[in-house]
């Protein structure tokens, strides 16, 4: 990497994503910085200079996540590492949870994820380097109660993670799965 790689951060405006944002800024880095509430973002992270990109995407949309990259790369160039990190759960017994809203936390959790990676990928794999940290959650080593729905996609992570690290691993990209466990957000 050079010495100021850029990182893509999904999920940035509150909790890990906000802590790793402004964790990637005060080492002089550049970020790029994902959220749907940019206005909350930007006022979050209380610093305005060019290392700082914060940007508009919903994970959800292939083709906002296709123009988003667009536009990291327009500002930066590059993008060294990328951190997958949008998500949340929705909790409660599973036979009160309806199809769409499983399919909802799907979307995010895990289809999100492979959006944003497959528009990232050929980047690091033209470049042979690059690193992609998929933030998933001790839940998806064990299930936990009255959280199915959030396990799974959790579980969805790690085996989509092991095996994309075995396929990209020749080209210098490297994978690595970030399984936290409670930390203190207002994620729950």
């Amino acid at each position: 990497m050079s010495s100021a790689p850029v990182w893509f951060v999904t999920g940035a405006s509150q909790g890990l994503g906000l802590a790793i944002v402004k964790t990637v800024l005060s080492k002089w880095w550049k970020v790029a910085a994902a959220t749907r509430s940019v206005d909350r973002l930007v006022s979050s992270v209380g610093i305005k200079n060019d290392n700082f990109f914060p940007v508009s995407m919903d994970i959800t949309k292939d083709d906002d996540v296709k123009c988003c990259v667009e536009e990291i790369i327009n500002k930066f160039g590059t993008i060294d590492v990328l951190v997958n990190n949008a998500g949340y759960a929705h909790k409660g017994a599973f036979e009160s949870i309806t199809d769409s809203s499983i399919r909802a936390e799907f979307d995010v959790n895990f289809f999100g994820l492979l959006n944003v990676t497959r528009h990232v990928l050929p980047i690091m794999r033209k470049l042979r380097k690059g690193v992609i940290f998929n933030v998933s959650s001790i839940s998806g080593m064990r299930g936990t109660n009255l959280n199915s729905i959030y396990v799974a996609s959790k579980h969805a992570i790690n085996g989509f993670s092991e095996s994309l690290r075995l396929e990209v691993s020749e080209f210098g990209v490297k994978v690595v799965t970030v399984m936290p466990g409670w930390i203190r957000t207002n994620f729950l």
